[in-house]
């Protein structure tokens, strides 16, 4: 008696897992692209940047050829502007002065004046000497007076976050055990998050301490209206008032796998997740709402444009939703 209530039980908890997975999928859903960019390059898009009228893209994937790309038809042809052989890009971005900055593995840095004609920014002996201890940079962010920081780490690894005050000529910086995958600026300084850790940072690297200590991977955060939110490996998302206390916002069926946030945007209007396997999530009208995209591409980075996002993939390919 006690071998079949045993076993029905067992049963049971199968079946309810199977609902459970069966459920989230029937309510996820389906997206279909407003519009499909083929870049022409198989390789994972890592970050995205639209002005006016050109888009550009950068990536590449650990030990591949890093590329950056632009195109000015909306993503109907590309052409390749920067390689480096066997380094990924990871970011881009354009300061408040026009220039873009590139990063990269191994702490590479690019610069250009118009997103066409690139040159290396060195830094010199302001880092240690040894590569290992030369990480991706994954993050820039710019605020005034010449400030610049960015945030970056090994996969899984050591992290790093720097600062220079006069636009990249001088450095400072600070190690962590953890690596960090994004940054955003508010008042007093700026959040960085990535594995493990979320981390508040003042006017000096110095003063710094983790605000969510755990097990997750925080791989994007993003400012919303007065506040914060922040999205993670484990298919959970963060909103916060002031970056220290954290309140979980929404969270995916643990059971499912599918459901793994790779970054998190806003537009000011809504606020969009994308991760694995079409994984797309969307807030606005006070509720959140799942979504898959058809053929199930891996969406790796968001971009708010116009009145809607783009988001990049593993395959070289953007999608645009609106």
């Amino acid at each position: 008696m006690k071998a079949s209530v045993s076993l029905y039980m067992k049963v049971s908890a199968a079946l309810t897992i199977v609902v459970s997975i069966l459920s989230c999928n029937k309510h996820a859903e389906e997206m279909i692209p407003a519009r499909i960019a083929h870049t022409g390059v198989n390789m994972r898009v890592n970050d995205i940047w639209q002005g006016e009228d050109t888009i550009w893209v950068c990536g590449g994937t650990r030990g591949q050829e890093g590329f950056i790309l632009y195109s000015t038809d909306q993503g109907s042809s590309w052409v390749n502007c920067l390689t480096q052989g066997e380094r990924s890009f990871y970011t881009i971005e354009r300061d408040s002065a026009g220039i873009f900055w590139a990063g990269g593995e191994f702490l590479s840095i690019w610069r250009s004046p118009d997103g066409r004609n690139w040159s290396p920014l060195w830094l010199g002996d302001q880092v240690p000497f040894h590569e290992e201890d030369r990480p991706a940079i994954r993050q820039f962010q710019f605020a005034g007076g010449n400030k610049v920081y960015f945030a970056g780490g090994e996969n899984l690894g050591e992290g790093v976050l720097f600062q220079s005050n006069d636009g990249g000529l001088n450095w400072e910086f600070i190690f962590k055990q953890h690596e960090f995958r994004d940054l955003v600026l508010d008042a007093e300084a700026g959040i960085a998050c990535g594995h493990g850790e979320i981390l508040k940072f003042g006017n000096q690297l110095e003063d710094s301490f983790a605000t969510q200590p755990d097990n997750d991977f925080y791989t994007g955060i993003v400012r919303w209206h007065d506040g914060f939110a922040t999205c993670s490996s484990q298919g959970v998302i963060l909103e916060s008032t002031d970056g220290i206390s954290w309140n979980e916002w929404a969270k995916t069926p643990r059971l499912h796998q599918s459901f793994v946030f790779n970054d998190i945007s806003t537009n000011g209007n809504e606020v969009v997740a994308c991760g694995m396997n079409g994984t797309l999530w969307t807030f606005s009208h006070g509720s959140w709402n799942a979504y898959m995209v058809e053929d199930r591409p891996n969406l790796y980075q968001l971009y708010p444009a116009g009145d809607g996002f783009w988001a990049g993939s593993d395959n070289g390919t953007l999608y645009y939703f609106e």
